[in-house]
């Protein structure tokens, strides 16, 4: 079995999950938290009362992966519909753990992200780095709509990212190769671009801001945690800084490393 979550606490959440229960998720006899549990062939869909990304209570889901639906906040309020993987490379300001990251499905984030690329209305949409909690054992990624409570409680848009989702986990998983990113911004759009046009699912990336976390260890944990395996690290050349001494240390993975 597979989960889909929404926090109570959450609009947009709140909002996706409801259209999802228009689009085939029909309520069980089931309960999670007190509340009624809803199913579609083998995903379920929940609802929990923690803020999502301290939601670490999801582990306890009889679950083998889970996507978390929710909102995305920017400060520039830019209507937005994101996707990205949970976990920290550093402090876990927003939840998770401290230097820990989740497992990452590449091939299910790619299948997700080709569905949502091309909304019938105004929002950028965009990969994100890996970022906040919660700190889940399965392997997770986030599916955001944002950027502001307007988004949030927009019908349209979440009923978009409903059915972009369904399609998403519904689609046959070709075997592609993936990748972990090195470099450029928060919202990544070098390997947005690649994730769209390449037959390239990417994994865990890690932004030019969060590298001075960057060593041997975590380069590490992002291939031990993006699924399947990678077999390329790709390095953002215009964002990444001491890129000899990254390429030096990413060459020694065994990864077969491009610069874009």
């Amino acid at each position: 079995m597979k989960a889909i979550v929404a926090s109570e606490k959450d609009t947009a959440g709140k909002n996706i999950f409801n259209q999802l229960t228009e689009q085939g998720f029909q309520p069980t006899d089931k309960k999670w938290q007190g509340k009624t549990t809803y199913k579609r062939k083998n995903w379920i869909l929940v609802k929990t009362e923690s803020d999502i990304v301290h939601a670490d209570e999801v582990n306890e889901l009889d679950a083998d992966e889970i996507i978390f639906i929710s909102r995305h906040s920017s400060q520039k309020g830019t209507p937005t519909l994101t996707t990205h993987y949970p976990g920290n490379f550093g402090p876990n300001d927003h939840g998770g753990a401290h230097g820990e990251l989740c497992y990452a499905p590449a091939e299910r984030m790619k299948n997700i992200y080709l569905e949502i690329i091309n909304p019938p209305f105004q929002h950028d949409v965009s990969l994100e780095v890996t970022h906040h909690g919660p700190s889940i054992s399965k392997p997770c990624l986030f599916v955001e709509l944002g950027s502001t409570e307007e988004q949030w409680k927009n019908q349209e848009a979440a009923d978009y990212l409903a059915t972009s989702l369904i399609r998403g986990i519904d689609k046959e998983t070709p075997k592609r190769e993936t990748a972990i990113g090195i470099g450029g911004n928060h919202y990544a759009p070098k390997f947005s671009e690649l994730e769209q046009k390449e037959e390239v699912a990417m994994g865990h990336i890690i932004p030019k801001y969060a590298q001075s976390y960057l060593n041997k260890k975590m380069v590490e944990q992002m291939i031990e945690k993006t699924i399947p395996k990678p077999s390329k690290a790709i390095i953002d050349k215009k964002g990444t800084k001491k890129q000899s001494k990254v390429t030096r240390m990413l060459e020694k993975t065994g990864l077969e490393v491009m610069h874009i």
